[in-house]
């Protein structure tokens, strides 16, 4: 045998030697990494669930997200004064307005500042005979509704409401 064909087998030897190492460390390694993969996305799906999560976070000594439902103190304490003006002008003592279900004045002036909360309703109820137009102002760019400029039609002996006061979070 030649001194070249030597060298040509001897490098086919290291060939079929790496190529079984590489194939002995794939089928090691790609089953698991697939396990490792399953694993991760199992973890994933469990700490989804709310009540694993917060006791993953508290035990992990991170901050514990407060649920959806549990609307915290400072979300109450927001709150806007309304102006309501009556149009036509003139003397409206007959229009009641209530927060809440509570009297807190008459459009007995054609205006009338109320100050509302989250989720306060506002209701208008109109004793007299002839319709009045409310229209809304106010004073907090957090207020989403009722919208500047709204303005909601009481007929005589109706009432009419506007929606329920929401912030801006």
């Amino acid at each position: 045998m030649s001194r070249q064909g030597v060298q040509e087998s001897q490098e086919a030897v290291k060939d079929r030697l790496w190529r079984q190492l590489f194939n002995k460390v794939d089928d090691v390694l790609l089953p698991v990494a697939g396990a490792l993969l399953c694993m991760l996305v199992v973890v994933q799906l469990v700490t989804s669930i709310p009540s694993v999560r917060k006791q993953v976070d508290a035990t992990a000594g991170r901050f514990v997200a407060v649920p959806q439902d549990v609307v915290p103190a400072s979300v109450n304490s927001e709150q806007a004064t309304l102006s309501l003006l009556a149009a036509p002008e003139g003397d409206h003592s007959q229009v009641k307005v209530q927060v809440d279900g509570q009297t807190v004045g008459s459009m007995a002036s054609s205006k009338l500042e109320v100050t509302v909360r989250e989720k306060s309703v506002v209701t208008i109820v109109n004793a007299g005979n002839s319709t009045v137009f409310i229209s809304v102002d106010h004073d907090n760019a957090n207020l989403l509704t009722p919208a500047p400029g709204q303005t909601i039609e009481v007929d005589g002996g109706g009432t009419g409401q506007l929606p329920p006061t929401e912030f801006l979070h």
